[in-house]
């Protein structure tokens, strides 16, 4: 399978009954860093973990940096109970990938488990994919945004255009 678009638990909790692209607004990884570190900066010298309430949708053309690898996602449960998501009930979350933003930064995104396999198969470091995430938190401490991967397309050729999915 060449592309691929995971239907998640999570969008049910928004009350949408299907994955629906459109709610995701196109974004930049640089443009997201921008402005989670207004939000960081605001706490001043106070570092912590900032809540994006309500979780941002975004969709992201950026390059794979790292192929997926064992990460703990308790902080990340936590903190979408905390944002009001029932994680009681969703699919394990159990790796990352690292995606890398057109300026060079490297941000950390959770993957559901069921995307591995398929990641594995379709995907390389330095191929442009398309994702679907949510932002979920900026982390204070490394002033990085952090993600929840909940859908992607692989396989995209270097440097050619894309086309932003309805």
């Amino acid at each position: 399978m060449r592309y691929i678009l995971v239907f998640i638990n999570i969008l049910l909790s928004f009350g949408a009954y299907g994955f629906n692209t459109s709610s995701y607004q196109n974004e930049t990884l640089n443009n997201i860093i921008k402005r989670s570190n207004v939000i960081v900066d605001l706490h001043g010298d106070d570092k912590g973990i900032e809540i994006i309430r309500p979780t941002a949708r975004v969709f992201l053309k950026e390059n794979l940096a790292k192929m997926p690898y064992k990460c703990s996602s308790d902080g990340l449960l936590k903190i979408m109970k905390v944002a009001g998501f029932n994680a009681n009930n969703f699919p394990p979350i159990n790796y990352c990938i690292d995606i890398k933003s057109k300026s060079g930064v490297t941000a950390i995104f959770y993957v559901q488990d069921s995307l591995v396999e398929f990641i594995n198969k379709e995907v390389k470091v330095g191929d442009n994919v398309k994702l679907w995430a949510l932002w979920v938190y900026s982390n204070g401490f490394d002033r990085l945004p952090r993600f929840l991967v909940n859908g992607y397309e692989a396989n995209l050729p270097p440097n050619q255009p894309l086309k932003v999915t309805p």
